[in-house]
């Protein structure tokens, strides 16, 4: 029992010290954690496996989906007064180690969710909010049977993640692309690996306006998915993170009105590099929940290996082993946590979205005619993005959340795979850390690979023509 006024005693590999997160984002955590050995964890083995076989397009556990909407995790990041919880990346961070050290692939149905909501956010387009978010968020009070969800399309099939670099984008010779037509656009061409994107009803699209110009003419917009034109043609055979389905998605001229153009014209690169600098710190939660995962299910099979095993608790190889994977946990955490506070300190500080609220809830704003409100949305976003590159703040926080990204994806890859070194094939949690090195593995590929995530740190530092 605890003496009177004791505080727990916290976990060595679960609990980060007092002082290394908010009070808001410890509270997260917990509730995460509840939700996560709840409604993950019972579920994480069998949908790896059911995924591991052919199924259709879209194929996705809707009853967790629908759980996860009631206990308000898929629109946590919209502000309070549009019916979300106002979380920020940090919180967003640390609801994501918990869940995926649970699985990995039921984290990413979330997170990347929390994705293609983040572009909305971020754009402070208020007539977006309303219609769009405001909707979204109001389901958690009785969740539909197909959620609202959203996705992020930016991966293009011929250049990966190229897209994500200002010079890479500008050597992309044939991107998918936008043509303007009455009261909006019409989209062509193809995305890949789209994280949700054959089970979102929404998804955010980075389209060039001018195929020979893709970096000067990026533009970002709002695809419907039940207009006409839009096909999710396949999902792909994932190795790791099998939950969340991983979409080719086709843009066949579906129209986009004008109004659901996210962002100014030409402004999609910048959006791309506020949203990564927001999410590669989650990124690298996703990586070191999932890395956690495989430490705890390697402790658990040591110790009840027979002393005489050569892989006990008792050998000091093994002792060595399980706290090299704790030294490594620790600093990964320790690197997404400098990249979620950073980004909520510098770029996005607290109230900012809820400030865009109120000023959308003026009666002056009300009376305003839709497209005049967008036009004054889009003006305060171009300023913000100016202020932000003036200062700096924006490419700082990119580079230190990309180190972040590629550090937490590469340690969870060695510490899933020193998991494996010391789980013997007989052990029940054999099935555990198997999958948890698939999982950890596709962290090291998505949100921008780790190779265009040390680049991004690397010209940051020494510079670089930036197109």
């Amino acid at each position: 029992m605890l003496a009177i006024g004791a505080e727990p005693r916290r976990s060595l590999i679960r609990d980060p010290g007092p002082w290394l997160e908010p009070p808001r984002a410890t509270e997260v955590r917990a509730r995460a954690r509840a939700f996560a050995e709840r409604e993950v964890a019972p579920r994480a083995r069998h949908i790896d496996r059911a995924n591991q076989e052919p199924h259709g397009v879209g194929s996705v556990d809707w009853s967790f989906l629908r759980t996860a909407v009631a206990e308000g995790w898929l629109t946590c990041m919209a502000p309070r007064a549009l019916g979300g919880e106002g979380a920020r990346s940090t919180e967003v961070a640390v609801a994501m180690e918990e869940i995926c050290a649970a699985c990995g692939g039921l984290g990413l149905l979330i997170g990347a969710n929390s994705l293609g909501l983040s572009a909305l956010l971020f754009s402070m387009d208020l007539g977006l909010w309303a219609r769009v978010v405001r909707a979204a968020a109001r389901e958690r009070a009785s969740p539909p049977t197909r959620p609202t969800l959203f996705a992020w399309a930016i991966t293009e099939p011929s250049s990966g993640s190229d897209v994500e670099h200002p010079l890479g984008l500008a050597k992309v010779s044939s991107p998918c692309w936008a043509e303007r037509v009455a009261n909006g656009y019409r989209l062509h061409g193809r995305k890949a690996f789209t994280s949700n994107g054959s089970i979102a009803r929404y998804i955010v699209v980075h389209a060039a306006l001018d195929r020979s110009r893709p970096r000067a003419s990026w533009t970002a917009f709002l695809v419907d998915t039940t207009r006409e034109g839009f096909v999710a043609a396949r999902d792909e055979q994932k190795l790791g993170q099998r939950a969340s389905p991983a979409t080719e998605t086709v843009f066949d001229g579906v129209f986009v009105p004008e109004l659901d153009r996210v962002g100014p014209e030409g402004a999609g690169f910048e959006l791309t590099e506020l949203i990564l600098a927001g999410s590669r710190g989650p990124v690298g939660a996703i990586a070191t929940g999932i890395a956690r995962g495989a430490l705890e299910a390697t402790l658990r099979a040591v110790s009840r290996l027979p002393r005489e095993h050569p892989n006990s608790s008792a050998e000091p190889w093994v002792k060595d082993s399980v706290a090299e994977m704790t030294l490594r946990l620790h600093a990964a955490r320790l690197a997404y946590l400098d990249a979620t506070l950073a980004f909520d300190t510098d770029v996005a500080p607290a109230g900012y979205l809820q400030a865009a609220v109120a000023r959308g809830a003026t009666p002056a704003v009300a009376l305003l005619p839709a497209a005049s409100l967008k036009r004054g949305c889009e003006t305060g976003f171009t300023r913000f993005l100016a202020g932000l590159a003036q200062a700096g703040a924006l490419e700082a926080q990119l580079a230190r959340a990309s180190s972040a990204k590629a550090f937490c994806a590469d340690t969870a890859v060695w510490v899933c795979d020193r998991a494996c070194d010391l789980v013997p094939p007989s052990d029940p949690d054999r099935a555990t850390v198997d999958k948890a090195l698939r999982d950890a593995k596709l962290a090291q590929i998505y949100e921008g690979t780790n190779q265009i995530n040390r680049l991004t740190v690397g010209e940051h530092l020494l510079g670089s023509d930036r197109g």
